[in-house]
């Protein structure tokens, strides 16, 4: 009987009672006791598990989760495998020796190394083994089956050196070799490594196995230290064993129902069907845990959700500074509270509250708000929206006496000045108040500031009146002066003569406190101020005329600064001083003038210059003329005098006069002069005018003068008689001379009155310019023409010229004196240019005007057929070749794509990438001139490249009878079709690839063997070129259903020594038509 479990036989009734303490299956036998005998009744008795749980206490809105640490009871066991590695691969982690071929495992084909004596291999690392062991799995044991084989005939041969784990893709420490045991030679064998209870020193989860990083390391070692060795390893395989746990499911109710979770830990809030939707409503909700093993047997789990604590804070209330009040903070939830309070400023905690409100007293010396910040209780720490409220304590300040006021306390009457208060604070709801008289008196207004404007001097007093209090007062006295009035004009005799003298006196106006006069000359009043001149009056004896300025002058603060000022002009009067002498030229040539300058003395007030003629001073006025010059032009010599006439009130009468005789010369006679002529040239050359002075009747020297207009030229003539000369000019165009004067020894000038032919041309020709061709063109070899025409040419056209080298040699003259020419039917490129010539000048050439003659393109390189395979891995290569083609201008080349390739663009196409096939590359090369030119060929693209099987179909476990029992796909001894999306699914889990595209999927299945049945199927997998591969994958066809008993009698009680009736039981197997069946009896 299970612990704590008892039974008994009374009255023909077994009576079995108790509590079991310990899970399990129990087998009891109780004796029985009659009058035949004893006989024992038996029977098993199964004692479930109940789970262990740990419940979960939270505050309102907080999470939590169910937990507990109990395993569940197994729900059955299982294997996996053989399963051979999915990849195989050098790991060059230990050893020197490389393993070739490490993929070969896959398909046990055998992965090999060449290893010398003594030498150790890397390892050989199976992984990818494609397990998928139930997550809930516990892993019980790990076998390892490793095939392989050594070269040799005399031992030592190759030896495990290292057979371990591969976690995680990290080689575990555990090392499974059978180091020392020579490897088979004869043909290849098995080497079993681990069991099923051995998990090779670590702990495994499902998610380790079934990880493509999971798989197993091979370290082989040739022990033979004189000879190589060939290691050969064909499959390493891996089998788990592991036990499925029970599930632990949760519940809403003790019994029944329907599980709403399960696992550990376990979060019911939000789950559908736990009636707990969220956290935020407190009370003990309860849950029970059942193991899916044991149904029935379940324990309750609660789920406690506790209130937070909440919190209000109130009392605002306005004091005066230094006074205090008392707030007060209601509280809900579980005494003992622990909360902190806050002025903004400084936090106050306090602990161990047990009543509710809470009340403290404040005594802030400014406002502040008063909030809980944080607060808990026996249970729960609250949120933020669990703390409610605040209060406001305003504080009220004194206010404190000002100490004075600052501002200007002296001003002048009229004027203001701003008193402002200083010292002491204002109060709350304090104003500044002012008074006069008294503190408390007259108001004078209020402000921290306030403008006065007092006439006599006054004391002002401020105080501070506020909420709380009244200051005392501080005073301020302001003295007011009394200012001075600007005069309003000047008096006194304002016109004199020079060295009389007048007295001006100050008129309008009064002198303010400390005031005096100040004058001073200039007509701005303020400047050339005349030093000790304080008296209303100042007499004054200019020598010419000034203006005289008179202020007050206030030295006396506040009322500092000067009056406005006043000016008055006086005028004085000068005399006249006689002339000394007369100036200018007193010779000249009749017909001329000339300017005489009356020489020293002076103009007096009002006076002018009186002009006249005679020796006498005083005969023959000239009317009208006043100035101190006189410009005349006498026929005969004549004397002039002047002097000055003084008409202004006091300096009146004429001065003394002075007189000068002017000398009149007659002009050279030059009737007879025969006059200018000119002559043509070439512009930058030089020209001659010609004068004729033969037959002139003037003396020598003379000089004449000739000019263009601009500019005049003068030329000295000394001979002895009327000759005739040239003078050399140099004109940029034709331009006329003309005789401007002749002047004779005396300096008279004629202007050439009576002279014939005055003027003389020089003709100047334009420079030659070649002008330049308009008509350049380029044009094809064939049937051109066109016409060339000249412009801009100074000059006639002489000939045209041509060139085929551009006129470096072969030049060739053209008889045609037009602007155009015309061509036709030009072979080669040419030029052409016009010769021309303005007048007398050079002649010149035009500029060039070429025609360009193109040739049409043609290619004098295009490739043959190109065949070649596609790159490896890839169902495309890259091609490379060479087209050139010739003309000009220079051809654009450019290529097109059709077939098994398709595409255009600019070149050859030469580098592109062809696709598998034939592909017909067309290249065209084209110019202004036609035909375009075409080269033409084939590019054929074979695909010489086998698909490669990254992984062959898995390892299949399948439970049936016969082959029949395959399907995806089903059995076939002959080739049969298939896909790559049957050999890739997830039955078979295949993988391959092609460079091109695998197109054909076949296989053939080979039976073998009996219960279980192992089917060989070979897959061959094609790509559209006829390339294939083959990989085989191994079908085990088991039966592990047992057969199914029929007429087995029920259990009967008979008396002693009877025998009851056999029965007759059949049986039925899935597989075998006509079981066996057995059977002993125990008694």
């Amino acid at each position: 009987m299970p612990a704590g479990v008892t039974a008994s036989w009374s009255s023909n009734t077994i009576t079995i009672t108790g509590t079991p303490s310990v899970a399990g299956s129990y087998n009891y036998s109780i004796p029985l006791t009659g009058g035949c005998g004893s006989v024992n009744a038996t029977g098993t008795i199964t004692v479930s598990v109940v789970p262990t749980t740990t419940g979960v206490t939270i505050c309102a809105g907080g999470t939590g989760s169910l937990t507990s640490s109990f395993t569940c009871p197994g729900g059955g066991s299982g294997s996996a495998g053989p399963n051979n590695a999915g990849i195989g691969a050098d790991n060059s982690a230990v050893g020197t020796v490389l393993w070739t071929n490490p993929g070969n495992i896959v398909n046990a084909t055998g992965a090999t190394a060449s290893v010398s004596s003594n030498a150790i291999t890397h390892y050989l690392q199976g992984s990818n083994y494609g397990f998928s062991i139930p997550s809930n799995a516990t892993i019980n044991g790990i076998t390892v089956v490793i095939n392989r084989q050594s070269s040799g005939s005399t031992s030592p041969f190759m030896q495990d050196n290292i057979v371990s784990l591969v976690k995680g893709g990290t080689i575990q420490s555990t090392n499974k070799a059978n180091t020392g045991t020579d490897w088979p030679t004869a043909s290849s064998g098995n080497a079993t490594y681990g069991s099923n209870s051995d998990l090779w020193g670590t702990t495994w989860l499902p998610s380790d196995i079934n990880s493509s990083t999971f798989g197993v390391v091979l370290s082989g070692v040739n022990a033979n230290g004189s000879r190589t060795r060939t290691a050969t390893v064909n499959s390493i395989q891996v089998t788990i064993t592991y036990t499925i746990n029970g599930t632990l499911n949760w519940y809403t109710v003790s019994s029944g129902g329907s599980s709403i979770g399960s696992g550990s830990p376990f979060n019911p809030v939000g789950v559908s069907g736990s009636g707990l939707p969220n956290t935020n409503t407190p009370g003990t909700y309860t849950f029970y845990a059942e193991c899916s093993t044991a149904p029935g047997c379940r324990t309750a789990t609660n789920f406690v959700i506790n209130a937070r604590p909440t919190s209000v804070i109130s009392g605002s209330a306005t004091i005066c500074n230094g006074g205090s009040t008392q707030l007060s903070i209601a509280l809900t939830g579980a005494q003992p509270w622990s909360l902190t309070y806050s002025d903004g400023t400084t936090p106050v905690t306090v602990n161990n509250i047990s009543s509710s409100p809470y009340t403290f007293n404040v005594s802030p010396s400014s406002t502040k708000t008063y909030t809980v910040t944080a607060l808990s209780d026996a249970n729960c720490t609250s949120q933020s929206g669990d703390r409610t409220g605040s209060a406001t304590v305003t504080v009220n300040q004194l206010s404190i006496a000002p100490t004075g006021a600052t501002g200007t306390t002296t001003i002048c009457n009229g004027s203001s000045t701003i008193l402002t208060v200083t010292g002491g604070t204002k109060g709350t709801g304090a104003i500044t108040e002012w008074f006069t008289g008294s503190c408390g008196g007259t108001s004078a207004g209020t402000g921290d500031a306030i403008t006065v404007s007092p006439t006599t001097t006054t004391t002002y007093y401020v105080r501070y009146n506020g909420t709380c209090n009244t200051t005392t007062c501080a005073t301020v006295t302001v003295t007011v002066n009394q200012p001075s009035v600007a005069p309003t004009s000047i008096t006194g005799t304002t016109t004199i003569c020079n060295g009389g003298s007048t007295t001006l006196t100050a008129a309008g106006g009064t002198l303010g406190t400390g005031a005096n006069y100040q004058w001073g000359t200039g007509s701005v009043v303020g400047t050339n101020p005349l030093t000790g001149q304080t008296s209303s009056t100042l007499t004054v004896s200019p020598t010419s005329t000034t203006t005289y300025w008179v202020r007050i002058e206030n030295t006396a603060s506040p009322c500092t600064g000067n009056t406005g000022g006043v000016t008055q002009t006086v005028t004085v009067n000068q005399p006249s001083v006689a002339p000394t002498g007369i100036t200018g030229t007193t010779t000249i040539c009749n017909g001329g003038s000339t300017t005489l300058t009356a020489a020293g003395g002076t103009l007096g007030t009002g006076a002018n210059y009186q002009w006249g003629t005679g020796s006498v001073v005083g005969t023959n006025p000239l009317a009208g003329q006043t100035s101190s010059t006189l410009t005349v032009s006498p026929t005969s010599t004549t004397t002039y005098w002047v002097r000055i006439e003084n008409t202004a009130s006091p300096c009146t009468g004429n001065t003394g006069g002075v007189t000068q005789t002017v000398t009149v010369n007659a002009l050279p006679n030059n009737t007879s002069a025969n006059g200018f002529t000119g002559s043509t040239i070439c512009i930058g050359g030089t020209g001659t005018l010609t004068f004729d002075a033969i037959g002139a009747t003037f003396s020598t020297p003379y000089t004449i003068k000739y000019t263009d207009g601009t500019t005049i030229w003068s030329q000295s003539i000394s001979s002895a008689s009327p000759t005739t000369f040239n003078v050399a000019v140099n004109p940029t165009t034709t331009t006329t001379y003309t005789l401007v004067s002749i002047t004779n020894g005396n300096g008279c000038t004629n202007t050439t009155s009576g002279i014939s032919n005055k003027t003389a041309t020089i003709t100047v020709n334009p420079a030659s310019v070649g002008g330049s061709i308009s008509g350049s063109a380029t044009v094809c070899a064939t049937g051109n023409s066109g016409t060339l025409t000249l412009s801009g040419q100074t000059g006639s056209v002489v000939k045209w010229q041509s060139s085929t080298d551009n006129f470096v040699s072969n030049i060739v003259d053209i008889t045609n004196t037009t602007t155009s020419l015309s061509y036709t039917n030009l072979t080669q490129t040419t030029s052409y240019r016009a010769v021309v010539q303005s007048g007398v000048c050079t002649s010149v050439n035009s500029s060039t005007a070429t025609i360009t003659v193109n040739q049409a393109p043609s290619f004098t390189a295009c490739p043959s057929n190109i065949i070649v395979n596609t790159a490896t891995g890839l169902c495309t290569t890259l091609v490379t070749y060479t087209a050139t083609a010739t003309g000009t201008p220079a051809p654009t080349i450019t290529y097109s794509f059709s077939g098994a390739t398709t595409g255009s663009g600019s070149g050859t196409g030469s580098g592109s990438t062809f696709n598998k096939g034939v592909t017909t590359v067309t290249i065209t090369a084209a110019n202004s001139c036609s035909p375009a030119a075409i080269c033409s060929f084939t590019v054929t693209v074979n695909d010489n490249q086998a698909p490669v099987i990254g992984t062959c179909a898995f390892t299949r476990n399948i439970t049936g009878c016969n082959t029949s029992a395959i399907t995806g796909p089903v059995f076939s001894s002959t080739e049969a079709a298939s896909s790559y999306a049957v050999f890739s699914d997830a039955t078979n889990q295949g993988t391959a690839t092609d460079n091109c595209a695998i197109t054909t999927v076949t296989y053939i299945d080979v039976a073998s063997g009996s219960c279980p049945i192992v089917v060989t199927r070979t897959w061959k997998i094609s790509d559209a070129a006829g390339n294939n591969v083959t990989c085989q994958q191994i079908i085990n066809i088991i039966d592990n259903i047992a057969p199914v008993l029929s007429g087995v009698p029920a259990d009967v009680t008979v008396e002693c020594d009877a025998v009851p009736t056999a029965a007759t039981p059949t049986a039925t197997d899935n597989c075998d038509a006509a079981p066996v069946i057995t059977y002993s009896e125990v008694r």
